[in-house]
């Protein structure tokens, strides 16, 4: 019985793609829509991640004037990120307990998601903290790694073997995403509200973000370097 409810709850997160979203999937020639809890799953953080990041420029509304509450949707936004990412580490496990098998849905829009809420945490960093080089570096890297790897899956995903650098790559890019836009809290200008008066603490938060951000970025260039290096062994053979 708790399994069952453990499923049913997990079905009812995420839901099948919805008529905008089936538009999108369409469009982008993915799998058809197959019912498992691991879509279901998938289907959840997708949504969370990508509008709850939306949240974040809700501060800059020129309707916050008339809407004081909207600081709320930063707060919002954040709580979406965090549980979006515990999402993408209880998929797997999840997945194996209630399905037992991979879709070919799931296989298209697991990579796709991690790269929408990505994306969009991007977006809203560079908004806050400006083109800078020790952001923009890193964040350009990473976004050409998620073309270049998706590119490589287009033209023959069976080339292409996981490697632990790019499942590795996953948790310091949270962290330090999510490290970042929590030091927009600390910020006076987009909370002033939670402003706690300390700016040293807003720059060794967003520091420490800084700093995982690269470590992500140095493990897309290795696991980029081990992807390139097997499709250079499939082409000699």
């Amino acid at each position: 019985m708790p399994t069952d409810l453990a499923k049913t709850g997990f079905q009812f997160l995420g839901a099948r793609p919805g008529s905008f979203e089936s538009v999108i999937l369409r469009l982008i020639k993915a799998p058809p829509w197959e019912e498992s809890v691991a879509n279901n799953i998938t289907m959840a953080r997708l949504r969370l991640g990508f509008w709850g990041t939306l949240g974040f420029y809700w501060p800059y509304s020129p309707k916050h004037d008339f809407l004081p509450l909207f600081h709320w949707a930063v707060w919002i936004a954040l709580a979406s990120l965090i549980i979006a990412a515990l999402l993408d580490a209880a998929d797997g496990p999840v997945a194996r307990k209630f399905d037992g098998r991979e879709t070919a849905f799931g296989r298209f829009i697991d990579p796709l998601a991690d790269k929408a809420i990505a994306w969009s945490a991007f977006s809203v960093l560079l908004h806050l903290y400006g083109a800078e080089l020790w952001l923009a570096i890193p964040i350009a890297g990473i976004v050409a790694y998620d073309v270049d790897t998706s590119y490589q899956r287009a033209r023959d995903n069976k080339k292409m073997q996981p490697n632990q650098f790019a499942k590795a790559k996953q948790w310091p890019l949270n962290i330090g995403v999510g490290a970042l836009l929590f030091a927009a809290f600390l910020d006076p200008s987009v909370t002033p509200w939670f402003n706690v008066g300390s700016l040293s603490l807003l720059r060794f938060i967003a520091s420490c973000g800084g700093l995982f951000l690269w470590i992500a970025f140095v493990l897309a260039a290795i696991s980029a370097g081990i992807y390139h290096k097997q499709q250079l062994r499939f082409w000699a053979r």
